[in-house]
């Protein structure tokens, strides 16, 4: 998780960006669709809990789990 958090901070010139404010989630998704985010990872408390993160894609609203394990790799797949 750590190494994720470090991978989606450092890169706002390809796009990334790491939305971390405690808001309802359905403004954290109109904030990502205004932007044009392709992807968001959603983290709440059960997902820090369980280790296990939403992965939503934007143009459709598919979503799936993802470990944490996982996702700095599907992060890095994602972006190209």
């Amino acid at each position: 998780m750590k190494n994720f958090l470090r991978f989606a901070r450092e890169g706002p010139e390809d796009g990334r960006k790491l939305f971390w404010k405690r808001s309802r989630l359905k403004s954290q998704m109109k904030y990502a669709d205004k932007i044009g985010a392709a992807h968001t990872l959603i983290l709440g408390s059960s997902e820090l809990e369980n280790g296990r993160g939403v992965l939503r894609r934007m143009a459709d609203g598919e979503q799936r789990e993802v470990g944490f394990s996982d996702a700095e790799t599907l992060a890095k797949e994602l972006l190209g």
